[in-house]
């Protein structure tokens, strides 16, 4: 009996040295073991890429309200200043300086015209410039300008 217990475990060494040594084997095992590994590896490169990208974007937004942020501070100080207070005061409470006078000037032609049309006529836009000459197409003007005499 002895004789068949000595001869177990040189059948498991056996199929162990056999596994080992046949190369496809081996090769499918370490192709398993690499995928295994490079999932997750892939899974977290790529998170701390978006992450990255994330970390920049931010820098960003701060670097935008930092400059915000002090175009703030310099309207706080000018609104408490003094220059400004002096200014909002001729503005809106009519207030002025010692030895200055107020001069207030109208325009008359805005107030009296009533619509774009009466501007128009004043100002000659989209009038014609020949008398009696009616709105036309742009290509019988072409026509019009190139092919008719004119006196000069």
């Amino acid at each position: 009996m002895e004789k068949y217990r000595n001869m177990i475990p040189n059948k498991k060494k056996s199929r162990i040295k056999i596994f080992f040594s046949n190369q496809i084997l081996v090769s499918v095992l370490g192709l398993a073991i690499i995928v295994a590994i490079s999932i997750p590896l892939a899974k977290n490169i790529s998170k701390q890429y978006e992450i990255n990208n994330e970390i920049n974007l931010l820098q960003e937004q701060i670097g935008e309200l930092d400059g915000k942020n002090a175009n703030l501070k310099n309207l706080i100080t000018f609104l408490e200043s003094d220059q400004f207070i002096d200014e909002e005061a001729r503005k809106n409470l009519n207030f002025k300086k010692a030895g200055e006078e107020v001069v207030v000037i109208k325009s008359e032609v805005l107030n009296t015209l009533e619509n774009k049309n009466e501007i128009n006529s004043i100002y000659m836009i989209n009038q014609p410039k020949i008398a009696g000459e009616q709105m036309a197409a742009n290509p019988k003007k072409w026509l019009r300008y190139f092919f008719t005499s004119r006196k000069l």
